[in-house]
């Protein structure tokens, strides 16, 4: 199961998502947690090779707590094409049972 997340397509139409403000969830167990995701391709039916084209801005994760799956607990995967402007990521603390989940940040090439 999947927690709180923003997907794109890679070759998407030029677009926007912004004003998403995520706060106050409580994680039991769930893998992904955080996830930014510009390069979402189910099932490979996708032109991978564009970037996304959606511009994503003005996102809040606050507050986020519990327990994660996996080790990997946030993860922005931004779009190459056009960048994440004003994402924040504040007072986060999700666990595995074994390590401190996580922290992942990466740009889609």
């Amino acid at each position: 199961m999947n927690g709180v997340r923003v997907k794109t397509w890679p070759a998407s139409l030029e677009g926007i998502a912004a004003g998403m403000h995520f706060e106050d969830i409580i994680m039991v167990n769930i893998s992904n947690p955080v996830l930014v995701d510009q390069g979402y391709c189910p099932h490979y039916k996708c032109n991978a090779k564009a970037p996304s084209r959606v511009k994503i801005r003005d996102v809040s994760f606050r507050n986020i707590r519990g327990f994660s799956a996996t080790q990997l607990a946030v993860k922005l995967s931004c779009s190459s094409g056009v960048l994440c402007e004003n994402l924040v990521i504040s007072d986060i603390d999700l666990s595995t049972l074994e390590l401190k989940a996580l922290l992942h940040l990466s740009i889609l090439m």
